[in-house]
């Protein structure tokens, strides 16, 4: 055990942060092993709804830091392919595709929407 104030605060805090991240690797891993037995079992749009949800999850995760962003984008498109055998249509999944690239190219850059719906050019029309 430490000596140090500092350190024993540190201590605690990383014990926290383990156990966070802990439930968000835990959680994605549940949510993955339902979208799996619901494509096993047909039910493609429970297995489209799971599916969002384990993409939002991931990307919370990525976000907070408790997962790697290549590691949640391959879990991502492990999910995908998984949902694609489940026969969901391709224009779904490209749609939540583009949803989650554009929502994350906003992230990055930080370019709100305009007016119109498209993202702001810096110039008035």
């Amino acid at each position: 055990m430490a000596n140090i104030h500092s350190q024993k605060k540190r201590i605690l805090r990383s014990e926290r942060e383990r156990l966070e991240n802990r439930l968000y690797t835990s959680t994605i891993k549940t949510y993955f092993r339902k979208l799996e037995g619901l494509v096993e079992s047909g039910d493609s749009a429970e297995a489209g709804s799971a599916h969002r949800e384990l993409v939002s999850t991931i990307d919370k995760a990525v976000k907070r830091g408790a997962m790697h962003k290549n590691t949640g984008a391959r879990k991502k498109s492990r999910a995908a392919r998984t949902l694609a055998k489940a026969g969901a249509s391709s224009a779904d999944l490209a749609r939540d595709l583009r949803h989650g690239l554009v929502a994350a190219a906003r992230a990055l850059t930080g370019t709100p929407r305009d007016v119109a719906g498209r993202a702001g050019t810096g110039t008035a029309r």
